[in-house]
């Protein structure tokens, strides 16, 4: 069973902390969705384009 709402929600506050200097940015630049999208995806990030991704949901 897939779990929703606060406990995600927690799951992926907690899996970011450690990129707080990118994901607490108001406006945050190119360089910061590639450093979390690295983060989060791993080394092939850029070929499936999860900064892409990120920084549209981000705007």
């Amino acid at each position: 069973m897939y779990r929703t709402g606060r406990y995600t929600s927690a799951f992926v506050g907690n899996f970011l902390l450690p990129r707080q200097a990118q994901t607490k940015k108001a406006d945050p630049a190119s360089a910061d969705f590639r450093q979390v999208a690295g983060f989060y995806n791993g080394p092939q990030y850029e070929a499936h384009l999860y900064h892409e991704r990120l920084s549209h949901w981000f705007r």
